[in-house]
């Protein structure tokens, strides 16, 4: 999961079969940080080191432009 925030993007990590509370905190990178192109039901993209899938439902809050806040 993905949080921007006012200070930066945090890339949090959940269980693998949708736990409802995320486990550990992967990364803190600074605002504006570009996460991909997305496209297809599963988009797949890789920040900090770490491969994400971003489901098309969230394609939108995920591509949030430099600057601004989801």
């Amino acid at each position: 999961m993905l949080i921007a925030t006012d200070r930066g993007v945090v890339v949090l990590e959940y269980g693998r079969f949708g736990g409802v509370k995320p486990t550990k905190v992967v990364a803190r990178l600074p605002q504006g940080t570009a996460v991909g192109s997305l496209s297809g039901t599963w988009a797949q993209t890789e920040l900090a080191g770490e491969r994400l899938w971003v489901h098309k439902k969230w394609h939108g809050d995920a591509a949030v432009p430099a600057g601004r806040l989801g």
